[in-house]
């Protein structure tokens, strides 16, 4: 059972190494959503690096991930930046909790199938294989981020944001418009398996991994996300120039935007290709629209939004993006 799926990834997905070489350009595999995938998108881009997005709703994004990391005999696995359910996090945070043998073999394969289906993860026209959204950042060849920073992002805003988010996504009322972000302009044989099958299963697994409906768990992780939204509006506060790292973009602004967006909804998120659903769950759900203009109305949200405003390429092609904000607000 180990080598049918990587089988089934090399046979059924490009070979995104071939396309990378062929092409002269980055092929990175993304959930487009993802604000860690929103953080080496937007990175790439302002580097001017030439980048083909291969963006993929949760769920389908698993096998064309693993036919980059898991290649012939060579593994990929990404060291940063790992998904991690509440309960797998009470056990790492409670050093003396024993796992039994079974649990531990648990826990290892549970690891190893998240490391092999994470995102993003990219080939390099050379054929090299960059495995995370910091490797892919930095790649970027912007000024880089101080090592604490990357930390206190990494560990503590990037996840807490991504709990905090699906505690308002995942509510019955709003449930909808995630399912709309995941089948927002994917072809009809997709939307229609979605819809019968692989929608509710990945509702079922970010359920138990999130605990959306966890009241005590929902106030912990809003609490916690309260104290690194204090430590940033310090940073914020005290930088000496126009931007963290003085008067020129870096890293650091666009790690610390790209993280923080999911709870502020920038209009420009994911370079504005949600805009419309975005819009639709904050005007749709008064306690969503609360939560996020609280947010927003902090030192590091008033910060992120204007970075966006700035900074953030609108890639919308369909519809211009004053336009898709006029419709929703009508």
């Amino acid at each position: 059972m180990k080598s049918v799926l990587p089988w089934v990834a090399k046979t059924f997905t490009p070979n995104y190494f071939k396309l990378a070489k062929d092409q002269q350009a980055i092929q990175m595999v993304t959930i487009s959503f993802s604000h860690y995938c929103e953080l080496a998108v937007w990175a790439l881009e302002k580097g001017g690096k030439k980048l083909v997005e291969h963006d993929y709703a949760p769920g389908q994004h698993a096998l064309p991930a693993m036919r980059i990391r898991v290649y012939d005999r060579e593994r990929h696995f990404s060291q940063s930046s790992r998904l991690m359910g509440v309960k797998e996090k009470e056990t790492l945070e409670n050093v003396g909790v024993q796992l039994t043998e079974e649990e531990r073999k648990k826990s290892k394969r549970r690891d190893a199938a998240a490391r092999a289906t994470a995102v993003p993860v990219a080939v390099l026209p050379d054929g090299r294989v960059l495995t995370d959204s910091w490797e892919l950042a930095e790649y970027s060849g912007l000024p880089s981020i101080p090592p604490d920073l990357k930390v206190l992002l990494d560990n503590e805003l990037g996840p807490l944001n991504r709990q905090a988010v699906y505690s308002i996504m995942l509510k019955p009322a709003n449930i909808q418009h995630f399912h709309r972000l995941c089948t927002t302009n994917r072809q009809w044989l997709f939307r229609s398996f979605w819809h019968a099958y692989l929608g509710n299963y990945v509702v079922k697994i970010m359920k138990k991994v999130f605990r959306p409906f966890d009241e005590a768990e929902v106030t912990k992780c809003k609490g916690s996300l309260q104290q690194t939204f204090d430590k940033l509006d310090r940073l914020v506060a005290e930088r000496k120039g126009t931007y963290l790292l003085g008067d020129k973009l870096s890293l650091a602004d666009i790690a610390l935007a790209s993280l923080a967006a999911p709870i502020l909804l920038p209009p420009l998120y994911c370079g504005g290709k949600y805009t419309a659903q975005f819009q639709e769950l904050y005007l749709s759900d008064p306690d969503a629209r609360a939560e996020i203009d609280k947010w927003r109305s902090t030192i590091t949200g008033q910060y992120v939004m204007k970075l966006y405003a700035d900074h953030r390429t609108n890639s919308c092609d369909d519809v211009p993006f004053l336009e898709a904000v006029a419709l929703m607000c009508d």
